[in-house]
This record gives structure tokens, C-alpha cells and sequence, in this order.
């Protein structure tokens, strides 16, 4: 669920910042600051879950293929 959460607050604060609000207006401040601890939140539950859906350990080694696609 916190991974939708910052999606959302993202897309919102990079659809509303600049257009509707000034970039430093409370509103997009405070959807920044809800996407960075939802981020946050999310990423230390998949680090401390038994058995994550997807590892995070698997973005730790770069191979070929992810710096081709990265790219």
C-alpha cells in the first residue's frame, strides 16, 4: 500500500508544482515529503519481509543486461 502512496504524491506534486502551486507552497512540500516516507516505509518493509515479492537484493548486482537496459 505504500508503494501507491508515493506513486501518487509524486504524479500529483510534479502535476500540481509549477501549474496550480508554486513549488515551495505547502501542498506540494507536503506531497514530496509524504512520497520520500511512504518510499522510505515501503523500502524497509521489503528489506525486513520474510520472503519479499520481489528482492531487493537483486538490484544490488549490476550485470550486463541491467546497465543494456538501463541505458
Amino acid at each position: 500500500m505504500r508503494a501507491p502512496v508515493s506513486w501518487a504524491a509524486a504524479t500529483a506534486a510534479s502535476t500540481w508544482g509549477g501549474k496550480d502551486y508554486a513549488w515551495s507552497s505547502p501542498q506540494i512540500l507536503g506531497l514530496l515529503a509524504a512520497c520520500v516516507l511512504s518510499l522510505v516505509l515501503f523500502l524497509r518493509r521489503r528489506t525486513t519481509a520474510a520472503e519479499p515479492v520481489l528482492p531487493l537484493s537483486m538490484f544490488r548486482a549490476a550485470t550486463e543486461e541491467k546497465e543494456l537496459v538501463a541505458a
